[in-house]
């Protein structure tokens, strides 16, 4: 069965980038619960530094 699955921690990590890349300093991150595996993921991109 074919499946698109999207890479969560990769994803922030090039928004993030390209706010950086336009100047932003204060970025935040509005995800939902910890408790769905994709918010862990997406924090985990994140925080990388």
């Amino acid at each position: 069965m074919p499946a698109i699955i999207n890479d969560d921690v990769a994803a922030v990590e090039l928004a993030v980038a390209h706010l950086v890349e336009l100047r932003h300093r204060r970025i935040g991150l509005a995800a939902g619960p910890v408790r769905f595996v994709p918010v862990v993921r997406k924090t985990a991109g994140f925080r990388r530094p």
